[in-house]
């Protein structure tokens, strides 16, 4: 069954990869369709009038924007917007893409404004969503662009000073006025006009004039729908001082890697190292622990079958007889005159005193519903009593697990975070990149609790959960770097491919040294050495000695009987036993008292199925407790050697609403 269930989970989330990755290898699709103004829609509630744009270049090529956009609504309206692009990719004089990410800020507007971000896009909302406007309007907003690059600084004066994406016509008379920081040579200033690409001379539909350094132009018709200006000026390598480049984003992820997988390695080898465990050889249940204890011990956990298990251990010790009530696989449990031991650990009490609340005699079947809330504080107790013998883990290995687990995914986020705010990334992309890291959580809780639980598995079941762990693991990271590397491909993105690959690969070696960081308690190694000594006994032992014991001490195999519960291994010490003639315990009433042949064989197999069916029954919980205005698409970058209309910084599109 769980090599099944490995293989189907397994494929499912290889499906899930696939998909993400193709998705992301289409992602550029969107990033087309995004700015192709076949897809701007006119917007017939409003004319604009005149659209005047100043631009002011700093010395650290970053753009001091205002707007004043004249408008006549035709309709009632609230207000304008305009969404300028954060990030895309611009293009030097060799052809090379380069992407950018813009921070944009608002310094000023004449009117009420909400700021959002959308897709990559800075939008400005003008007006009041409680006040409609009718008639001639003027809208001024003031703001900011500062393009980063990464590396290499961007030399290049490169805006778009009339948007794509306005969904209006931009009409005769509208202007715009460039101050430049110095002096340059004014014959490199080229004006781009047209559709998202065009390469088509702005400068045939202006009056221009030069003052010094700032130039102003005048458009002499109206601009086609879905048409945009944008100018473009090379500049030497010494025209702008400062730096408009990015963090060090690589050198930030590599060290923020090296460091965290030195610390995780130092707090294992100072907190986690485990002590070797010796088995013993063991023929005899533990005398200070009971069959619960146990279950919680050899894999870290109190499950359901581990509390139940008591039933069989107090049986055994004479606290209660066992009746087949013949019907299905219910079962009577009959107090005896042995009372508990006065030192009888909390849980045994808890549980006893639930069973037979209502007299001596009590039918399973009857409990339905009634005792889930007491087994979740059992199991609670259980844990308490073990941790105040000991304990199973020492309190700073446990403590050094959590904070690895926590620094362990610092690395994988930090490129995450990175890689969603600084590159051009649409929204089902950046969810699939969240998923990724949840995967990796996944994969990681899984890991954990496959090395915690080890002792208490076997076979397949051992290496199971700490496969398909890795699996997980190894799918988030293979998701997060096809979607980074799609976009690198395309050339949409930062390259981060070194500060990725240190990350991606110190944190998979923390994920091992974070599994295995618990260690186990001087007196827990002592347990579990006697432990799998009687696991491994009760696994193993030759037919010839069950024999001899059988005869010697027959009682012997009812008192290991909830500890191969427990162990998981009751069906395979039965079918050891097959052949063997074990008397029937004292604590066993048949629902047919006039058998003649007692099989333990039988007998086990049978009370495993019971006792199945009581750990279903008690734990059983009571089901009845319990806007207008169009598109936003726009343009943010694109290719061609020099420059093209809609490539540059800024721009974007607007309409009302």
């Amino acid at each position: 069954m769980l090599k099944k269930v490995s293989l189907s989970t397994i494929f499912q989330i290889g499906i899930l990869v696939v998909i993400g990755i193709m998705f992301c290898m289409t992602g550029n699709i969107l990033g087309v369709v995004s700015g192709d103004s076949s897809t701007l829609e006119y917007d017939h509630n409003m004319d604009t009038e005149n659209y005047h744009v100043e631009v002011t270049i700093g010395e650290d090529n970053s753009y001091l924007v205002s707007e004043t956009i004249q408008v006549d609504m035709l309709r009632e309206r609230h207000g304008i917007y305009r969404y300028i692009p954060m990030k895309g990719t611009i293009q030097n004089v060799q052809g090379e893409k380069i992407p950018y990410f813009a921070d944009i800020e608002l310094e000023y507007c004449n009117t009420n404004v909400e700021e959002s971000t959308d897709e990559g896009f800075y939008v400005l909302k003008l007006g009041d969503a409680d006040h409609t406007v009718y008639g001639p309007q003027t809208y001024y907003m003031e703001y900011s662009v500062t393009p980063l690059v990464q590396e290499k600084a961007y030399t290049d004066v490169y805006y778009n000073l009339f948007p794509l994406s306005w969904q209006n016509v931009i009409p005769e008379g509208s202007s715009f006025i460039v101050s430049f920081p110095k002096n340059f040579d004014h014959e490199k200033l080229e004006l781009y006009y047209g559709s998202y690409g065009s390469t088509a001379d702005g400068k045939e539909l202006m009056d221009l004039v030069w003052d010094g350094n700032t130039l102003e132009g005048t458009l002499t018709q109206d601009m086609e729908f879905g048409s945009g200006i944008t100018m473009y000026v090379q500049m030497g390598d010494d025209y702008f001082t400062g730096s408009n480049l990015i963090p060090p984003v690589n050198t930030i992820l590599v060290a923020a890697s090296v460091v965290i997988l030195v610390l995780v390695i130092f707090m294992f080898q100072h907190f986690g190292r485990d002590e070797e465990i010796i088995t013993s050889v063991q023929f005899q249940p533990p005398v200070d622990l009971d069959s619960a204890a146990v279950g919680y011990i050899i894999d870290g956990s109190v499950e359901d079958k581990d509390v139940l298990s008591l039933i069989l251990y107090w049986a055994d010790r004479g606290h209660l007889q066992i009746k087949d009530t013949g019907k299905k696989k219910d079962l009577t449990l009959i107090k005896t005159a042995l009372p508990l031991p006065v030192d009888a650990p909390k849980y045994e009490r808890t549980l006893f005193d639930k069973l037979f609340k209502k007299g001596d005699s009590v039918r399973i079947s009857s409990l339905k519903y009634k005792c889930a809330g007491t087994i979740d504080t059992v199991k609670s107790q259980v844990k308490d009593y073990v941790k105040a013998k000991g304990g199973l883990y020492t309190t700073s290995s446990t403590v050094a697990r959590v904070f690895a687990v926590l620094i362990s995914f610092v690395p994988m986020c930090i490129f995450l975070v990175m890689m969603l705010v600084l590159n051009k990334f649409w929204i089902l992309q950046q969810i699939f990149s969240v998923f990724s890291l949840i995967l990796m959580v996944i994969g990681m809780v899984l890991l954990c609790s496959a090395v915690d639980k080890w002792h208490g598995r076997r076979g397949a079941g051992r290496i199971g959960g700490g496969f398909i762990g890795i699996c997980f693991y190894l799918c988030g990271i293979a998701l997060v770097t096809g979607i980074y590397l799609s976009g690198l491909r395309q050339q949409n993105v930062f390259d981060f491919t070194r500060g990725l690959a240190v990350a991606a690969v110190a944190s998979f070696i923390c994920l091992f040294f974070t599994a295995f960081m618990k260690k186990r308690t001087e007196k827990c190694v002592d347990w579990m050495g006697r432990l799998l000594g009687l696991r491994e006994f009760i696994k193993t032992a030759e037919l010839d000695r069950l024999k001899a014991m059988a005869e010697d001490n027959p009682e012997w195999f009812y008192s290991v009987l909830p500890y191969t519960y427990v162990f998981g291994l009751s069906d395979v010490f039965a079918k050891r036993l097959e052949t063997l003639a074990i008397p029937a315990p004292e604590w066993y009433v048949s629902s047919s008292p006039d058998y003649v042949t007692w099989n333990y064989y039988m007998f086990s197999r049978q009370m495993s199925k019971s006792m199945q069916h009581v750990t279903s029954t008690l734990t059983k919980v009571d089901p009845g407790s319990s806007s207008g205005g169009g598109s936003s698409g726009g343009s943010s970058g694109g290719s061609s050697s020099g420059g093209f209309s809609g490539g540059g910084f800024g721009g974007g599109g607007g309409g009302s609403w």
